[in-house]
């Protein structure tokens, strides 16, 4: 998650790919390939922590401002399966909500 905050979407994340797995070799997938992004120092250390309690022993988030450069630079080819990040499968962003006006 390039835009992680404090980590409670993508702890929401671990938790469905923890129900998936089958085995501690899943469980230690998940921990090396869910990976968060935050420039803000208080959501990087709530995240970190966020992580920890959700059973994550190192954390694989990064602190740094997502935007720094562009997200193709990220991707690499993978052998002819197409294009992935850093070894990975996709990027999971949080929906866009619509800001609701309150009638006056």
């Amino acid at each position: 998650d390039p835009a992680n905050g404090t980590g409670g979407f993508t702890t929401a994340v671990i938790e469905h790919l923890k129900k998936q797995a089958k085995n501690i070799k899943d469980r230690k997938s998940i921990e090396q390939n869910v990976a968060g992004w935050e420039y803000k120092p208080l959501p990087y250390l709530l995240a970190t922590t966020n992580f920890i309690l959700h059973d994550i022993e190192v954390p694989n988030i990064t602190f740094r401002d997502a935007l720094d450069k562009p997200l193709s630079s990220l991707y690499h080819a993978s052998g002819g399966s197409g294009n992935t990040i850093n070894g990975g499968c996709c990027i999971l962003l949080k929906p866009l909500q619509r800001l609701q006006r309150e009638k006056v």
